[in-house]
C-alpha cells in the first residue's frame, strides 16, 4: 500500500493521514483502539528518525507534536479505562513496552536533530515518559522504585539536595507526580555540575599558566608522583 508507506516529503502523505484518522474513527472496541493509537505513534517516531538528520525543522516540530498528542491521549485513554474498571492489564503492558522503546528511539533523534528543534523533541520525551508512568500507576506500582530512592538519599548525602526536597519526592503518591518533582530538582543537578565543571577549566587554566611561567609548584610535581 504506497499510502500507508508514504513519508512527509510525499505528496500522498496527507491521505496516510487521513485513513489514520478514519482507521480509529470506526475502531469500537477501546483497548484494541488505543492499540491502533500507539501503533501511529510509532509511524511518527519513525518518520521523525528520517527528517532528523534532514535539518527539516517544520516537518519535524509537526511530526513531535502529533506525537506528543497522541501519547499524551493514550495516557489520558488508559488512565480513564482503568478507572472504569476495565482490565487493562494486557493494553497498559503494551504501552510500556512501546513507550519505552519509544523514549530510546527520542534521545537518539535528540542528538542528531537542529536545536530549533529540541523543545519539540523534548516535550515528545516528556509523552514517553508519561505513558511509562501512566502504567506503572494503573498497574499500583511504588510510586518510587528502591534503586531511585537509594540515589535520592545519596544525594542528599552529597548535599547536592536537601532532606525536605528528597522526602517531596519520595512521599509522592503517583509515579506521575515522583517524576514532576524530580524534574524540578534536575536543573539542580545541571547546574550544578556545569558549575564544577568551570571550576575544574579555571584550575586547569591556573596550571597551564604556572607550567608557562616555570612557576609551577614543586609540591604538585611530587603529588602527582603518588
Amino acid at each position: 500500500d504506497f499510502v500507508k508507506d508514504a513519508t512527509p516529503s510525499d505528496p500522498f502523505y496527507f491521505v496516510k493521514r487521513a485513513e489514520e484518522g478514519l482507521t480509529l474513527t470506526f475502531t469500537f472496541n477501546n483497548e484494541e483502539k488505543e492499540k491502533t493509537r500507539l501503533e501511529f505513534a510509532g509511524e511518527r517516531l519513525a518518520e521523525m528518525q528520517e527528517v532528523a538528520s534532514k535539518g527539516n525543522i517544520d516537518t519535524l516540530n509537526s511530526l513531535a507534536k502529533s506525537y506528543e498528542n497522541t501519547m499524551k491521549s493514550i495516557s489520558q485513554n488508559l488512565e480513564n479505562l482503568n478507572d472504569k474498571g476495565q482490565d487493562v492489564k494486557t493494553l497498559a503492558d503494551k504501552v510500556d513496552q512501546e513507550a519505552s522503546r519509544h523514549n530510546l528511539v527520542l534521545e537518539e533523534v535528540a542528538l542528531v536533530a537542529p536545536e530549533a528543534a529540541t523543545e519539540g523533541i523534548d516535550k515528545a520525551i516528556s509523552a514517553s515518559e508519561l505513558a511509562v508512568d501512566t502504567v506503572a500507576d494503573v498497574e499500583n506500582r511504588p510510586a518510587v522504585p528502591e534503586v531511585v530512592v537509594n540515589r535520592l538519599k545519596a544525594t542528599e548525602a552529597l548535599g547536592i539536595l536537601t532532606s525536605e526536597e528528597v522526602n517531596k519526592v519520595i512521599d509522592s503518591s503517583t509515579r506521575k507526580d515522583a517524576r514532576n518533582e524530580l524534574r524540578k530538582y534536575k536543573s539542580i543537578v545541571l547546574l550544578l555540575i556545569t558549575s564544577l565543571m568551570r571550576i575544574i577549566e579555571k584550575c586547569n587554566n591556573v596550571v597551564k599558566m604556572y607550567i608557562c611561567s616555570n612557576e609551577f609548584p614543586s609540591f604538585l610535581l611530587y603529588s602527582s608522583e603518588l
